[in-house]
């Protein structure tokens, strides 16, 4: 552009500067002229062009020998600069003004080259979108962050897999024809997922879209856990099932029943024993032998609560609850050692750190719990109101919530710098 033009680009905040050329002022009117411009980084933004060329005259004379008042000019233009400053939208991502600045100043990535998937796990500040994950119809109710990519699975029926960096959807796997209620992944990169039809899928991530096996249980399947080779299984009856990964192939028959529909599934040890955890609805817990599904004893929850979520941290048992509770148990013993006052409805539960665990809650919020010092950090707002699930990655947190929200955030410095 020339001399006689203005440039405003909108960034965080808008920005101009006013060049006035003399000897070419004629007869001016005005004419603001907005266009729309994304930079080289992913960044929407707008920019916005005013002509001076165009503007109203300023002097009579016609011999372009008389000097222009330049000072009047940029008193003249500063309303309408500021009204178009106003219609200057720019989409702001859910990462600080400090990280935006970080990641404009960095060139673009090929997506599609090897060697940005090998590097997505250190470059988590290189996303090149605004933090949005979309394609889903229906509500997420179970993700996993797995080796640079966000694996999800929906309320729609599918599963569906993202590029971290670029938030691109790579591929749906649509086999399922009711709820996709979890899913886990094998360190050979194969996928089982369970649903409300109750079909256990298996897939690869390499191949995301084909269906590899498929069996039928018979019954909605809600839960599942992986070890040993093992991929177990709760269902809404209250039986557990359990599957060979190497054989693929189901057991002949069901490890156990506990007679409610199951809520939460860990799979651990217990010294040389594999022990499976288990809470069902309005239930206590039960610890089970995993290979032959005998009770090995309860843990007793209080006024018939239903456990929505268990995480074995440190030696002790933390369990999220439909009510504002989280109860902490000295796993071996079974004694309650405290009760730690979160939101109501904590469906997911993980640990952050050396001592700390984040809890999501069905009232939208993310709660911080120092386990060390037994207190409460903080809470921060989840994607939506009434968060369904979570998963950690470093710093970060990609979370979905029940108005079909799903999208990373920054775990708040108060939390990440906490010791």
């Amino acid at each position: 552009s020339s001399d006689d033009e203005v440039e405003i680009v909108g960034t965080k905040k808008c920005n101009f500067k006013i060049k006035s050329n003399a000897a070419h002022c004629t007869k001016r009117r005005a004419d603001d002229d907005t266009k729309s411009d994304v930079s080289t980084d992913g960044t929407k933004c707008k920019k916005l062009k005013i002509n001076l060329n165009s503007l109203k005259s300023v002097t009579n004379s016609k011999s372009n020998t008389k000097a222009v008042d330049v000072d009047q000019v940029q008193s003249d233009l500063k309303p309408k600069i500021m009204t178009a400053a106003r219609r200057c939208s720019v989409r702001l991502t859910k990462y600080s003004a400090k990280k935006i600045k970080s990641l404009m100043a960095r060139p673009a990535l090929d997506a599609d080259d090897p060697a940005c998937n090998a590097t997505h796990e250190n470059n988590m500040s290189n996303m090149l979108f605004d933090g949005n994950f979309s394609g889903h119809r229906l509500p997420i109710v179970h993700l996993q962050v797995f080796e640079g990519f966000l694996i999800a699975a929906s309320e729609d029926t599918n599963l569906y897999m993202h590029d971290l960096q670029t938030g691109k959807l790579l591929g749906t796997f649509s086999e399922h024809t009711k709820t996709v209620t979890n899913f886990v992944i094998t360190e050979s990169h194969d996928l089982y997922s369970v649903s409300l039809d109750g079909y256990l899928k298996k897939l690869s991530l390499k191949k995301f879209d084909s269906e590899l096996l498929s069996a039928n249980v018979g019954e909605a399947l809600q839960v599942m856990d992986y070890s040993w080779d093992t991929v177990f299984i709760g269902s809404r009856s209250g039986k557990i099932y359990i599957f060979d990964t190497k054989e693929d192939v189901f057991a002949e028959e069901c490890l156990c029943s506990v007679g409610r529909s199951i809520m939460a599934l860990k799979a651990t040890k217990e010294g040389p024993r594999k022990i499976l955890i288990v809470s069902s609805r309005s239930h206590n817990i039960s610890v089970r032998d995993a290979t032959t599904g005998l009770l090995l004893r309860t843990i007793e929850v209080p006024d018939k609560l239903t456990i929505y979520s268990i995480l074995l941290a440190g030696g002790q048992l933390y369990c999220g609850t439909n009510k504002n509770l989280v109860f902490r148990y000295e796993f071996t013993s079974g004694a309650e050692i405290s009760r730690i006052k979160l939101g109501t409805g904590t469906v997911c539960l993980k640990s952050y750190k050396n001592s700390l665990i984040l809890g999501g809650c069905y009232d939208g919020y993310i709660y911080a719990y120092d386990t060390k010092n037994e207190v409460q950090l903080s809470r921060f707002p989840g994607p939506g109101k009434m968060l369904l699930h979570f998963d950690v990655f470093k710093d970060n947190i990609i979370a979905a919530a029940k108005d079909k929200s799903l999208c990373v955030m920054e775990v708040p410095d108060n939390i990440a710098s906490h010791d």
